[in-house]
């Protein structure tokens, strides 16, 4: 295999050899074996060029000036780290800690000439990085729940106290196609697992709780047996808890009562169950046999996958992954060698659950609450999570305006091309910042000891004007500013918006004339649309690029009678509504605003 000459020659003789690592699909990465393992990796994801050699097979090298670059921020952070330990070295051996560092003490004893002036402390100094955090460990269980072998009969399990819905809710389609069974079929091993239940001992069960088989043990207390069927043993796993942990569990679990055409979504959260009883039903969860013979929807597996890791981790921890996606790969290590998830697909909708743990708890119930409208390929629950760190008010509006009644209104592919735009956006940012933060580092080893005194003051920035920060403004492709609320749009302007008038009031009072595309269909909208058109008594309609639009406004020009105004681009269309229908201008002579949740698609 042949490798391209690098930049950094000094890093690569001081490396001897390259590191070849092998991540799927067929791709191999060089970097210089220098870079410690975890430092490779950042380079792999961040920065990394793809060609392909003779061989045909994909080869990337490391972008040579990023990998330079992580080696000396290495070196920072080792050089830190030792003067860090030789601070702490001096301390317990009661030193000091400025004479420690070389440097005169200021303590009324200390030894050091009384006209050596100490350096200044203007300048705080740089904080020691942060050492790795370890994978928390699960605590050791002594005595782990175990299951024994016994058998119930039909009579019995008419008349205890059943509760159930551990794993998933109770869905009336499902036990009604069971009652078409014969109680036989219904409990043939060979078809579908084995039941397990909680109970406080198996000599006393009053009261048990259905862990796998709570549909079959609906249909079996709905139904009226003969007595031969009342006889019926049916094969059970009996779980034996504690009275405490057994009242825990039914206070979370619910009823299994079945009524015909009702569903319940409601099952039992399972984040607030002891430790020894989440662990064996994770156990129980993760079992090849259980999860397809009871076939789990993709729904089931996130809220589990999600309670499951509650229950692991704390609040620490997943504050930890939410700030650092370097450690994700550590979980998903032990979802797959727990078996909570088999394979990770290119769409990764094995890891909603995991998603919807590091978000925050709005947008996490929004998303279970949308679970199935929502897209699942090309890791759509991923950059759900990833787009609303940055602006989760957003994400919330976009997804509360594309799901529900309103779902058949707006594309889901369009919400998820904003997202991926206002993720692309936001990551660039912090690339930047990145590259910027890595100036100091360099710096560090040079002057981490100077201090900055006598050094001529930075200026401080000036704070930008309103009129400043509306030109900065950021624009669609269309020469849209773009505006994060409806009250940033100035008075006298023209707004574009899809679907919807946003606080129509307050336009109204500032004089906007308002342009929608693909108006939502109805009585509000029009009624908001007649009060903006009050002002002019003009209310524009058309088709823009085989879209309807209405517009009205002091702006909006009356149009020629029994014509209907058509244009294909959105400058064509504000030229033609605001400069008349025979203006040959190409751009419009006011600003046209948008805002950021309602951009119509172009």
């Amino acid at each position: 295999m042949r490798v391209r000459p690098s930049k950094m020659g000094h890093v690569l003789q001081e490396a001897h050899h390259l590191t070849v690592l092998t991540i799927p699909p067929s791709r191999l990465v060089i970097v210089p074996a220098a870079l410690p393992a975890d430092l490779q990796l950042i380079l792999v994801e961040l920065h990394a060029q793809t060609h392909v050699d003779h061989a045909h097979h994909h080869v990337i090298h490391v972008h040579h000036q990023m990998a330079e670059l992580l080696v000396l921020r290495h070196n920072c952070r080792l050089a830190r780290i030792s003067r860090h330990q030789k601070v702490e070295k001096e301390k317990s051996n009661g030193m000091d800690i400025p004479s420690a560092l070389g440097e005169p003490s200021n303590r009324p004893n200390s030894t050091a000439s009384a006209t050596e002036k100490a350096p200044s402390t203007s300048r705080k100094r740089r904080s020691m990085v942060v050492d790795e955090i370890p994978f928390p460990e699960e605590p050791v269980i002594d005595n782990p729940l175990q299951e024994t072998n016994s058998s119930l009969t039909a009579s019995l399990i008419q008349n205890l106290d059943v509760r159930g819905a551990i794993f998933r809710g109770l869905k009336s389609t499902v036990v009604a196609k069971l009652n078409e069974r014969s109680l036989p079929e219904l409990f043939n091993e060979n078809q579908a697992g084995t039941p397990v239940i909680f109970a406080k001992s198996t000599d006393d069960i009053s009261s048990i709780v259905v862990v796998e088989g709570t549909h079959r043990f609906s249909s079996i207390r709905s139904r009226l047996l003969n007595k031969s069927e009342l006889e019926t043993n049916i094969a059970v796993k009996i779980v034996v808890v504690s009275a405490a942990e057994f009242d825990d569990i039914w206070r979370v679990a619910h009823p299994i009562t079945y009524i015909a055409g009702v569903d319940s979504k409601e099952k039992a959260h399972l984040e607030k169950l002891p430790v020894r009883v989440t662990r064996f039903l994770r156990k129980t969860f993760s079992n090849e046999s259980m999860r397809t013979k009871g076939a789990y929807d993709e729904y089931t597996k996130a809220r589990n996958q999600y309670e499951f890791l509650c229950s692991r981790f704390d609040k620490a921890y997943r504050s930890v992954l939410r700030e650092n996606a370097r450690y994700h790969h550590l979980v998903m290590k032990m979802l797959f060698e727990e078996k909570l998830i088999t394979k990770q697909s290119q769409a990764e909708s094995e890891l909603s659950g995991f998603y919807a743990y590091l978000m925050s708890s709005e947008v996490r119930e929004l998303f279970f609450n949308s679970f199935e409208e929502l897209p699942a390929m090309n890791k759509s629950h991923s950059l759900i999570y990833r787009a609303s760190k940055y602006h989760e008010e957003t994400v919330i509006a976009w997804i509360k305006e594309r799901t529900g009644p309103n779902s058949k209104l707006f594309p889901k592919s369009l919400m998820m091309r904003k997202m991926q735009q206002l993720l692309k956006r936001e990551e660039a940012n912090d690339v930047n910042k990145f590259n910027a933060n890595d100036k100091s580092d360099e710096k560090c080893l040079h002057d981490e000891d100077e201090t900055d005194e006598g050094a001529p003051k930075a200026k401080k920035a000036r704070k930008p004007t309103s009129e400043e920060k509306e030109e900065r403004a950021p624009t669609t492709g269309t020469g849209l500013q773009v505006l994060k609320h409806v009250n940033q749009v100035p008075a006298n302007a023209v707004l574009v918006v899809q679907g919807k008038v946003p606080s129509v009031n307050e336009l109204v009072g500032k004089g906007v004339s308002v342009v929608i595309i693909n108006p939502i269909e109805t009585v509000s909208t029009f009624k908001d649309m007649c009060k903006i058109a009050e002002s002019s008594s003009v209310l524009r309609c058309g088709e823009y690029f085989k879209k309807t639009f209405v517009a009205a406004g002091p702006l909006i020009k009356t149009g020629n009678a029994g014509s209907r105004l058509s244009a294909s681009t959105i400058p064509t269309l504000l030229v033609k509504l605001t400069d008349g229908e025979a203006s040959r201008a190409r751009t419009p002579k006011m600003r046209c605003y948008t805002i950021l949740d309602l951009q119509p698609t172009f």
